[in-house]
């Protein structure tokens, strides 16, 4: 039998980042079916599925899954609809790979793993950067060949970001680090830095914190700066992991990663060569959630994995200052 893949929202974002991933996923797995895609413009989705090899097109959601009926569905929708759209679909229980944020607050999260947890429906949640060549590289060298990690730096630098809610992509270098760190967050302090005639919502802001493992963490974020970069650094005692994971600068494309032991290079990676899509992780996330739900296992990162990102993504949003402490958090998690 064929595994059968629908998808709710075709735009902008699910032709430039997902479309390819998709064609080439089916592709190079057989006895997949690109089944039916759905967006609210007709013509949007008709384009969409003809360039990506979708068979069917629809502009109602519910009539495509209750006439497809799909083994898995993705969700690519704008932010502020995602939870009601992921709803229908894990009511349904239907596996769901949907784009982040999984929900704008913590409640829309938690209301979304109600509904997973009774429908015993999986999910997996669209942090590609999880599965960038380059930080799969970087958690086997942490895992096999690093001491205990004692810190983790994630710097995510911007230029002309005029986004009226900067927390979207910000969530992005918030579960990056937890990832790089592989323990959850334990406290988290949030500080601010004003920049004169720039809206609040662009400030710079600073993330310290401790995870459950011990491992300390800190974040800048930095919306307005004079280029585009993304990059790391982990470490241990006598040992070091840098990376660079986007940029420096707007046309680089090549992502690099150095292990460092006793102030010498023993290692060098580079993901050049490797396709803008497969560079990103969007080839490897959407490989791992369709081989996941195929072969019964539980797709990574799931909504449940994902609540203590959105409630960072939320205080920075509200520009809450101070410390947040997930011991306590966590108690009101729905179980």
């Amino acid at each position: 039998m064929c595994f059968k893949i629908c998808l709710i929202g075709c735009g902008d974002f699910a032709v430039q980042v997902h479309g390819s991933a998709h064609l080439s996923y089916a592709r190079s797995h057989p006895r997949t079916e690109l089944t039916a895609c759905c967006d609210i413009d007709a013509g949007r989705a008709k384009a969409f599925a003809e360039r990506f090899g979708y068979s069917r097109h629809y502009s109602d959601m519910e009539a495509m899954m209750d006439r497809e009926r799909p083994d898995a569905v993705v969700v690519l929708v704008m932010p502020q609809v995602t939870t009601k759209v992921v709803s229908a679909v894990l009511s349904r229980g239907l596996p769901v790979f949907l784009e982040k944020p999984p929900g704008m607050n913590l409640k829309e999260i938690d209301d979304l793993i109600a509904i997973s947890t009774t429908r015993m429906a999986p999910s997996q949640v669209g942090f590609n950067r999880r599965y960038m060549p380059l930080m799969q590289r970087a958690r086997k060298i942490l895992e096999a060949d690093f001491a205990p990690i004692q810190q983790v730096n994630y710097n995510m630098i911007r230029y002309e970001r005029n986004d009226p809610d900067f927390s979207i992509t910000a969530i992005h270098a918030i579960d990056a680090a937890m990832f790089l760190a592989d323990s959850p967050y334990r406290r988290v302090r949030l500080d601010y830095e004003a920049l004169e005639g720039i809206d609040v919502s662009r400030w710079n802001v600073s993330l310290r914190g401790e995870c459950e493992s011990g491992t300390f963490v800190n974040i800048h974020i930095q919306p307005m700066a004079g280029y585009l970069s993304e990059s790391f650094s982990v470490h241990g005692v006598g040992v070091s992991l840098l990376g660079e994971v986007l940029g420096p600068g707007l046309t680089a494309n090549v992502g690099r990663l150095e292990h460092w032991v006793a102030d010498k290079c023993i290692g060098e990676y580079s993901d050049a060569g490797l396709t803008k899509s497969v560079r990103r992780g969007v080839d490897g996330e959407f490989a791992a959630f369709c081989d996941a739900i195929r072969s019964g296992k539980t797709p990574t990162p799931s909504l449940e994995q994902c609540r203590r990102q959105v409630c960072l993504m939320e205080a920075l949003r509200k520009r809450e200052t101070g410390v947040i402490d997930f011991s306590a958090l966590e108690l009101s998690a729905p179980r």
